[in-house]
């Protein structure tokens, strides 16, 4: 099993700047934060103390002088962690959520929040709900496909946001290894493919119950994928973002189906399918939440009329948990935002091991 960069858990409840011409020295390394021995190159280096509900994007972390080469994509992961901080009395009762986003964007120049895919990672976002010194976080996985040879820059950006708009609110971004990271994997990934869903599905009780919904399940993240021909067996994962609506009673709960499927000539399974099942519930308050799954190890079959090609897929399920009177909420599935540059939600990656 290869050294490849683990997720966060199924969902989360829970400038280094220097002039390089080629890759980094070691001293300058070790100066700016960055780790870039074994299998990983990192940081923990925290660039901005905190996020407040302006709405806008700030760079939380930064890996400058990474020497990257076309057709070799590369594995990302980054995470960041906010502790509430208020410097104004609250109410018992008053609204205190904030918007919590994070994001990757990686450039051979001068990266910027507003690349477009797939110059960026899907966006993960979630509202944090806590109160004063609760702690919550946001996680990426990110496959980069650099579009030529060079020397790049990897920023990953977070953005808080609140329906109160306060100087007086904000969080204070967690320094510490185990909180917030921004890690490359150093092995290539040969033959591996990223892609994300391309439009909302909606889940709900009934159609009626919602605009646009179709019922209580969806198919989302759907790909064929063909392993390398030297693969013994593959990785799968998924990182499907969520939003609650209104018109049910808290909360929304969904249910979902990682499917990682080997397929003969008909398009048919030829040996044991093997899923990954989670269950989340997304109250109003928190309002988005991403789940993150996935599935190592499945191996290659030969014989038994197997092609190399692989179905990943993730299944959708809206659950009902109020049994009598006003159902749950319905909630979404969501791809990219609306407007340009096109910004991914909800992404899937698959990946061979040798």
């Amino acid at each position: 099993m290869r050294h490849r960069i683990q997720p966060a858990a199924t969902f989360v409840v829970a400038t280094m700047l220097f002039a390089l011409t080629g890759a980094p020295s070691a001293a300058a390394e070790e100066a700016a934060g960055v780790v870039a021995s074994g299998p990983h190159t990192e940081t923990h280096t925290v660039l901005r103390e905190r996020l407040g509900t302006d709405g806008k994007a700030y760079p939380v972390l930064r890996l400058d002088g990474l020497r990257l080469h076309k057709g070799r994509p590369k594995l990302f992961y980054a995470m960041y962690t906010g502790a509430k901080a208020f410097g104004e009395a609250v109410g018992k009762d008053a609204r205190v959520d904030m918007l919590q986003s994070a994001w990757i964007t990686c450039s051979a120049g001068e990266p910027t929040s507003t690349q477009a895919y797939p110059s960026r990672s899907a966006m993960t976002t979630r509202n944090h709900e806590g109160g004063a010194g609760v702690k919550r976080a946001v996680s990426v996985l990110w496959l980069f496909k650099p579009p030529a040879d060079g020397t790049y820059s990897c920023v990953l950006w977070g953005l808080g946001g609140g329906m109160i708009k306060s100087p007086e609110r904000w969080m204070n971004i967690v320094e510490d290894p185990a909180a917030t990271v921004l890690r490359m994997a150093n092995q290539d990934e040969a033959g591996a493919a990223e892609w994300y869903q391309g439009k909302d599905a909606y889940l709900c009780n009934t159609p009626s119950q919602a605009a646009g919904c179709g019922g209580r399940t969806a198919t989302v993240l759907r790909a064929q994928w063909t392993a390398d021909p030297k693969a013994r067996s593959i990785d799968a994962f998924h990182g499907t973002q969520f939003s609650s609506s209104s018109g049910g009673m808290d909360p929304f709960v969904v249910e979902t189906t990682l499917v990682v499927m080997q397929i003969n000539k008909d398009g048919k399974a030829c040996t044991t399918v093997r899923t990954a099942k989670d269950r989340i519930s997304i109250p109003g308050v928190i309002h988005h939440l991403k789940v993150n799954r996935r599935i190592d190890n499945v191996p290659v079959q030969v014989g038994n009329g197997c092609t190399r090609t692989f179905v990943v897929k993730v299944e959708a399920r809206y659950v009902r948990t109020h049994t009598t009177g006003t159902p749950n909420r319905p909630g979404l599935v969501h791809g990219p935002v609306g407007a340009a540059p096109l910004r991914p939600y909800s992404t899937a990656i698959a990946m061979n091991n040798f």
